[in-house]
């Protein structure tokens, strides 16, 4: 009995610490919003679909996924910027950028579709930094500009 009651006590405590602590404070905070978003265009966060308003914070993790009349065009906080065409799906596995820290990273993996990709300060930063895995490889970023298609079938 003596141990479910301090169990009882402590509960509301841990809870409290688990929320305030730095790695659930960086979770919750976006990297990106999304700037336009055109037909059908979602954002998946923790296997929700949600739709892609402009706006629409962009968080780690989450899944930018298009239909076959849509598109969405995202801004991050280090100013790269990334538009995905129809039948689009990518994830944000990785996004860092403290640079007063010398901490920045960006990696995502494009399952399908079309990405326009236009680097930020995070490639300006750290040239290394930014890779862009797609099923046949991976596209390291080195300060610029380009455009991908995955999965488009053969003729």
């Amino acid at each position: 009995m003596y141990g479910r009651a301090f169990l009882d006590a402590a509960a509301p405590l841990l809870l409290a610490l688990l929320l305030l602590s730095p790695q659930s404070a960086a979770a919750a905070e976006p990297i990106g919003t999304v700037k336009s978003s055109i037909g059908d265009a979602k954002i998946i966060r923790s296997g929700r679909p949600q739709a892609a308003t402009v706006g629409h914070p962009i968080h780690q993790n989450d899944v930018v996924l298009t239909g076959t009349d849509g598109s969405i065009d995202v801004t991050f906080t280090d100013s790269t910027m990334f538009s995905v065409g129809p039948n689009t799906e990518i994830v944000v596995d990785k996004y860092v950028f403290d640079p007063n820290a010398n901490n920045v990273s960006f990696t995502a993996s494009m399952a399908k579709g079309t990405l326009q990709f236009i680097s930020g300060r995070i490639a300006k930063l750290s040239p290394d930094a930014v890779d862009i895995n797609i099923p046949t490889g991976t596209i390291a970023v080195r300060g610029t500009r380009f455009l991908v298609e995955v999965g488009r079938p053969s003729p």
